[in-house]
């Protein structure tokens, strides 16, 4: 066991963070500051586990934080157009995209075929998609959302509207954690059915890097841990 440290005031046993968790808001509002902190932090616990990264530029911010040999050797940094050779799942993958110039359609079919072929390897440990909803198809839907299995799930995305009714329904009704910067009101109001604790209004009223969360018998209001510290 070992704590999560995700905000200035937040902090959780690794017991305590249930997946499937879900990572909502516009863009520059904080998002990408959270997904550094929280894959620091399994890195510095040798936790092992993907980030699926379609632009590259959260991978070399990690990459920036990784100061010790230690922090170093337990990383492997891929591009999304390699394979996986002799992976064997005891360290943390930083995968790149390249949808800047390959532009979303093609990114999106290299993705999914990395994605599945990494689930097909690795039965445990983390996977972390920035700008989910745009890159699944509906077999890793299906994976996201299926709580049988071993593997914890982190879906970072700016809005729901990119899933139709059903899946939006099925979503939220599977994430144990919520973490909710400032979004758009249908976003938030869609929230809000699911769990009520989240209220339209005050999600609408949330300040540039700060969050609302709620994260098992956990809820609150909170501001992004700036800066980063090295590991």
């Amino acid at each position: 066991m070992f704590e999560f440290h995700l905000g200035k005031g937040l902090t959780l046993s690794s017991e305590e963070l249930k997946a499937p968790l879900l990572l909502l808001g516009r863009s520059g509002q904080g998002k990408s500051t959270f997904l550094m902190q929280f894959v620091l932090e399994l890195i510095k616990n040798k936790q092992s586990g993907l980030l699926y990264d379609p632009y590259g530029d959260l991978t070399l911010s990690i990459q920036k934080h990784l100061q010790s040999e230690e922090a170093k050797s337990f990383v492997q940094v891929l591009n999304q157009d390699e394979d996986l050779p002799g992976f064997d799942g005891s360290k943390f993958l930083l995968v790149s995209g390249n949808l800047m110039e390959e532009g979303t359609r093609i990114t999106a079919k290299k993705a999914q075929a990395f994605l599945k072929a990494y689930v097909s390897l690795k039965s445990d440990g983390w996977l972390i998609v920035d700008e989910a909803f745009d890159l699944m198809d509906e077999e890793l839907f299906d994976f996201y959302v299926n709580r049988e299995g071993k593997q914890k799930i982190l879906l970072s995305a700016e809005e729901l509207v990119g899933l139709s009714k059903i899946e939006r329904e099925r979503l939220l009704r599977v994430v144990q954690s919520i973490v909710a910067y400032k979004t758009r009101k249908l976003c938030a109001k869609w929230l809000s059915e699911y769990q009520p604790v989240f209220k339209t209004k005050d999600m609408e009223a949330i300040k540039q890097y700060h969050f609302q969360y709620s994260m098992g018998d956990q809820f609150g209001y909170d501001s992004v841990r700036w800066p980063l510290e090295d590991i």
